[in-house]
């Protein structure tokens, strides 16, 4: 799983960077960074798809993880919130960590967002835009974002997790 995100996020990077370079021309630069968006947004869409199916694959049966991969197919918009509400639907514990992650990252949130408002107003033939630098920090918030999933969806993340919900009840008892 970690192999296939690296992956995808690698080409996002090597996108953007060819977009800013110097020798590109800044009327074409303009459209190339509106791309940049779309381009990190799809990024998150199918890494999201990817965490989701490899935390599953060992637990579901394969009908059950041939309907989850269909449910990906509709085109979602994978902002915080529809991570919230994705992450609830499989295990409360990925949505409390994503959470607790979120509220420790608000820039993320944002970021997100942002990208999001961009790629739907250049979708739909609107005048949203982005520069270089906002298209750069927006790649990297979305890396930032893939991580944060990955490490609420981890098992260590339960046993942490755990750990102190148990701390908790015996201070409780006291």
């Amino acid at each position: 799983m970690q192999h296939e995100l690296n992956s995808r996020f690698q080409a996002v990077e090597a996108y953007v960077t060819k977009a800013r370079a110097s020798t590109v021309p800044e009327e074409i630069q303009s459209y190339l960074f509106r791309f940049g968006t779309v381009l990190i947004c799809g990024y998150i869409e199918r890494s999201i798809e990817i965490i989701i199916l490899g935390r599953l694959d060992r637990r579901a049966q394969p009908r059950i993880l041939s309907f989850i991969k269909s449910l990906f197919k509709r085109g979602t918009n994978y902002d915080c919130h529809a991570i919230e509400d994705l992450l609830s639907r499989f295990d409360q514990d990925w949505k409390e960590s994503f959470c607790i992650f979120i509220d420790k990252n608000p820039d993320i949130k944002d970021g997100v967002h942002s990208c999001y408002s961009v790629r739907n107003s250049v979708a739909h033939g609107g005048t949203g835009s982005v520069g270089s630098a906002r298209l750069l920090e927006l790649m990297q918030v979305s890396k930032r974002l893939i991580d944060g999933v990955v490490e609420s969806t981890s098992d260590s993340a339960r046993k942490i997790r755990q750990n102190r919900s148990d701390t908790s009840k015996r201070h409780n008892k006291k």
